[in-house]
């Protein structure tokens, strides 16, 4: 019984263990951008595309599909956002940051996709953020596109990619910004299951419920 219940609570282990490797971006903190994918085995489990209209500045378009990751870094089957943002105003303006909320109290991995990902395709010119900072209280991800950088009228971002623990969206916002903010409603993340946490508070409880027999038996 010893033997079955540490081999139980060495693979509860072995799925928390994913999340150390993973390039953590915590509310407040700033990170360059990570090289990321999504697994060509991903299921989308929700998508949303559409216009970033700031009058007297640009318009872009978006779209931002999130997937189930089987190769996801915090927990298999946990969620990606990938978006892509096009610059198509005919003014001068770029664009200089990208928002994506809301993510508060959640593991977040962050940076660009290279490879591209199921029903979309990874931009070859496509611009790459300087850095990527999330707000204090880790609701907002922001995608940093400076001088050189910053996304020009006919232009686009790459493949931004958010890594999470999350399982489940809700609704949230997708936001462009130069001098002014153009934004939509798009997806944030939820609550996930605990499955981690479940697994190794189920192997401690059978570790004290063996111990407790066996005590008694040798009463």
């Amino acid at each position: 019984m010893t033997k079955k219940l540490s081999l139980f609570l060495t693979l509860g282990l072995a799925v928390a263990t994913p999340a150390l490797f993973a390039n953590t971006l915590s509310p407040g903190g700033t990170v360059p951008p990570d090289a990321l994918t999504v697994d060509p085995a991903s299921t989308l489990v929700a998508s949303s595309s559409g216009t970033l209209n700031a009058p007297g500045s640009f318009t872009a378009t978006y779209t931002e599909n999130i997937y189930s990751d089987p190769s996801n870094s915090y927990c298999a089957g946990c969620l990606d956002w990938v978006i892509e943002v096009s610059n198509s105003s005919s003014s001068s303006d770029s664009i200089e940051r990208i928002t994506a909320s809301s993510f508060k109290g959640f593991s977040t991995d962050v940076g660009t996709n290279a490879a591209g990902a199921p029903g979309l395709s990874a931009p070859g010119s496509g611009n790459s953020p300087d850095d990527v900072t999330r707000s204090l209280n880790g609701a907002v991800i922001g995608f940093n596109f400076n001088g050189a950088n910053a996304i020009a009228p006919g232009s686009n971002s790459m493949l931004l990619e958010i890594e999470t623990n999350a399982q489940g969206v809700i609704p949230g916002t997708l936001s462009a910004i130069d001098s002014l903010t153009g934004s939509a409603t798009a997806y944030g993340a939820t609550t996930p299951e605990p499955v981690t946490m479940g697994l190794l508070g189920g192997g401690l409880a059978l570790l004290g419920l063996a111990r407790l027999r066996s005590k008694k038996n040798k009463a």
